[in-house]
């Protein structure tokens, strides 16, 4: 976060937000700070000078964005990160009710189900490639490994050349799912303290002829 605010620079969407108080209030100069953390070398302000050019263009997209969708109430298309929309939506409708019937979706999104079925067959042929190219890959440094023992670094010179190598262990803590379930059966009180239960959500699409 702290290098969109190097060499005077604002991040977009703060800058967007301060340059339209500036038009609201009719001033020419504002300026702006951020504190990323407790101390205080952390802390950086910039000074942001009116552009009536972008203001103009801005007040032109709040105008359309008031008269086609607030006024005409007509929801906005969703324009953000994918990511970025399915954690909203997940937030706003809340968890999944499997006791729902089943809708029936508008026949516009038969368009958008064909391509989501070819972008999955051809990630499945890029996934068999990239499947392929790993297991060459470990082939290729297996007896690497084999020759470094238990050491985490090595090289390799020739011809001019040198080839720095690592292996470094990654650490991770984690529980088995026997021994969660041991432990919701033993001490069910610590298990509903600590453990948090999340929901995550498959996309599937299947295509069949119609009887």
């Amino acid at each position: 976060m702290q290098f969109k605010w190097a060499n005077g620079a604002v991040p977009r969407h703060y800058e967007l937000q301060v340059r339209h108080y500036m038009s609201v209030m009719n001033i020419d100069v504002a300026f702006i700070a951020c504190l990323f953390s407790n101390n205080e070398n952390d802390f950086v302000w910039q000074k942001i000078e009116r552009d009536l050019e972008e203001e103009e263009n801005t007040i032109m997209e709040l105008a359309a964005f008031w008269n086609n969708h607030v006024m005409a109430r007509v929801e906005p298309p969703l324009v953000e990160k994918p990511d970025a929309v399915l954690e909203s939506l997940r937030r706003y409708f809340g968890p999944a009710d499997k006791s729902e019937p089943t809708v029936d979706l508008d026949r516009k999104f038969v368009v958008n189900l064909k391509e989501i079925l070819a972008l999955k067959e051809e990630k499945r042929a890029l996934d068999a490639q990239v499947k392929a190219l790993e297991t060459r890959i470990k082939s290729l440094y297996a007896p690497i490994v084999e020759e470094m023992g238990t050491a985490c670094k090595g090289t390799c010179e020739q011809g001019g050349e040198c080839f720095k190598v690592s292996y470094n262990p990654l650490y991770r803590e984690g529980i088995s799912k026997d021994r969660l379930s041991a432990l919701r059966a033993q001490y069910p009180d610590i298990y509903d303290e600590f453990v948090d239960q999340t929901e995550s959500r498959i996309f599937k699409v299947v295509k069949s002829a119609i009887a």
